[in-house]
C-alpha cells in the first residue's frame, strides 16, 4: 500500500514539475499588448492588462470584435443569434459574431459564454478574422492551419495546447494576426484596418504591424525657434516620381481621414504649385514648424493632383523623427481633379465680375480682445452694393493679400469659408477670425462672390 501511495506521489511530482516547467517557459507578452493599446484595439482595467488573467469565450469575442474595429457596427446593427447564455452587455458583440460567421457556438442554442478559452478556440477566431472559414480548416485543425498562415510556429503551437490559455497569449495571437495579409490578398490584417479607419497608418506603423515607408524629418531649434528639415533624398524611387512638394501647417482640427477634405485642402492655384517643384529632393532646411499646428507634406504629380501625403502632428519633440506617407485614394484623386475643373470653370465664368473691395469702404476696429469691421455700403462700388452675405476665412499666408485669384483659391477650397456665412446687414460690424490675415468675400442674392479682401488685422 506503502508503494503505491509513494507512486502516486511521484506521478503528481513528475507531472507538477512537468507543468512547471512549462510554465517557466511561458513567454511576457506585455510588450505586445502595450503595442494593441496604443493602437486602441486592446483594453486594460483598473489592475492593468491582467495578462495572468484566463478570458472567458465571451472575452475573447469582445476582443475578437474589438480587434476587427466592428464595435460601433455591431452596436449600431444589433444583429440577432440563437445563444441563449449570452451576457447583456455582449449581446451585440456575440450578435455581430454570428452574423459574420466567426463562430457558431455550442450547440443547443449556447455559446459558451463563460467558459474559458483555450488556444484553438482564439486562434479559430483569429483565422476567421483574416477570412478563413470552414471550407479552409476545421476546428480541430486550427492550430497547424495557423502555423502554415505564419501566426506562430510549430513549437509555440505545441506550448498554446499544453498551457492553460492566458491573456497574456491572447494578446500575442491578435498582434501577430495583425502583421498576416487577408485571405486572397497581399494586404495585412493591419493595412486593411488602416483602410477601413479604424487604427491610423501612424499608429500601425509605430506598433510595427505595417511596414509603410515614412518621410525622415529631424527637429531642431534655431534663433528661439523650432525648424524641421525633411529627408527627400531617402524616398522611394516610386515616390521621387512625384514631381512637386509642399509643406502646409493647419490647425489639428480637421478630420484628416476624410478625403473630401484632404481633396479639397489639397487643391491649390495653379501658380502656386508650379513654384514648388524641388528637383532632386535635397532637404529643406530651416522650415519653422509651429507647435499647436499639424504640418501635412504634400506631393503632387505633373498634373498638379496630390498623389501622397504625410501628417507631421503638432508638439513634437526636438530630435530625428519618421512619420507615415500614406497614398491618396483613388476616389481623393477624382475629388481632386473636379475641383480642378469645378474652379477652373468658376474663374472663368465669374472672376471678371468680382473686384477687390476698396479700403475707404470699411473700417476695423477692436473691441474685448477681438476684431470687427466696419463696411460703409455707400462707399462700395456699385457692383457690390447690393451684397446680401459675406464669407470670410482665416489666412495666416499674406502671399493671398493683393491677389483675387489666389484669394478666391483659398476661399473657393477653404473649409471654414462657408459660401453663406452670414447676412450683411448695415451698420452692424462682422467679427473677424483670430488669424494675422482674413480674408473677407462679400456675395449676392445667389451666392456669387462680387467683392474680395483681405484683411491685415495686426
Amino acid at each position: 500500500m506503502k508503494k503505491k501511495y509513494f507512486i502516486l506521489l511521484l506521478v503528481v511530482a513528475i507531472l507538477f514539475s512537468f507543468q512547471t516547467a512549462l510554465a517557466e517557459n511561458r513567454m511576457d507578452y506585455t510588450n505586445e499588448a502595450s503595442k494593441l493599446n496604443a493602437m486602441g484595439l486592446f483594453n486594460g482595467t483598473q489592475n492593468g492588462y491582467e495578462l495572468d488573467r484566463v478570458p472567458t469565450r465571451v472575452e475573447s469575442a469582445a476582443m475578437l470584435v474589438r480587434l476587427l474595429g466592428a464595435e460601433q457596427e455591431a452596436n449600431e446593427k444589433n444583429y440577432e443569434h440563437p445563444f441563449t447564455d449570452v451576457p447583456e452587455w455582449a449581446d451585440n458583440i456575440v450578435g455581430y459574431m454570428y452574423e459574420k460567421g466567426y463562430t457558431k457556438g455550442l450547440g443547443n442554442n449556447l455559446f459558451g459564454s463563460s467558459q474559458t478559452t483555450i488556444a484553438r478556440d482564439y486562434t479559430t477566431f483569429m483565422l476567421r478574422s483574416l477570412g478563413y472559414g470552414d471550407g479552409d480548416f476545421s476546428y480541430l485543425d486550427a492550430m497547424n492551419y495557423a502555423v502554415t498562415k505564419g501566426i506562430i510556429t510549430e513549437e509555440e503551437a505545441g506550448k498554446l495546447n499544453s498551457l492553460e490559455f492566458r491573456r497574456n497569449e491572447m494578446a500575442m495571437l491578435s498582434y501577430r494576426t495583425l502583421k498576416v495579409p487577408v485571405k486572397g490578398e497581399s494586404v495585412l490584417l493591419s493595412e486593411k484596418l488602416v483602410e477601413n479607419g479604424v487604427v491610423s497608418a501612424q499608429a500601425a506603423y509605430d506598433a510595427g504591424v505595417a511596414d509603410y515607408e515614412v518621410l525622415p524629418v529631424k527637429v531642431y531649434k534655431s534663433n528661439g525657434s523650432l525648424k524641421i528639415d525633411y529627408y527627400y533624398s531617402q524616398l522611394s524611387p516610386e515616390i521621387k516620381e512625384v514631381y512637386y512638394k509642399l509643406a502646409y501647417s493647419t490647425n489639428g482640427q480637421e478630420d484628416f481621414s476624410d478625403d473630401e477634405y484632404m481633396a479639397r485642402s489639397a487643391f491649390l492655384m495653379d501658380n502656386q504649385k508650379r513654384n514648388i517643384k524641388n528637383e532632386g529632393y535635397n532637404n529643406q532646411t530651416g522650415e519653422t514648424y509651429y507647435q499647436d499646428m499639424h504640418t501635412i507634406v504634400r506631393f503632387y504629380d505633373n498634373s498638379y493632383i496630390m498623389n501622397y501625403y504625410c501628417i507631421v502632428p503638432e508638439n513634437i519633440t526636438e530630435g530625428e523623427h519618421k512619420y507615415v506617407i500614406i497614398k491618396a485614394s483613388e476616389s481623393m484623386k477624382k475629388l481632386q481633379s473636379e475641383s480642378e475643373k469645378e474652379f477652373a470653370q468658376y474663374r472663368t465664368e465669374k472672376l471678371s465680375k468680382i473686384s477687390q473691395i476698396p479700403a475707404k469702404s470699411y473700417s476695423i476696429e477692436q473691441a474685448d480682445g477681438k476684431y470687427f469691421i466696419n463696411i460703409d455700403r455707400t462707399k462700395l462700388p456699385e457692383s457690390m452694393r447690393n451684397a446680401v452675405y459675406y464669407g470670410q476665412s482665416g489666412v495666416s499666408d499674406n502671399d493671398y493679400s493683393n491677389d483675387i485669384e489666389r484669394t478666391l483659391g483659398k476661399f473657393f477650397t477653404s473649409t471654414t469659408a462657408h459660401r453663406k456665412n452670414g447676412e450683411f446687414i448695415d451698420g452692424e460690424p462682422i467679427e473677424l477670425m483670430e488669424y494675422e490675415y482674413n480674408m473677407l468675400t462679400l456675395l449676392d442674392e445667389n451666392e456669387d462672390i462680387v467683392g474680395v479682401t483681405v484683411l491685415n488685422v495686426n
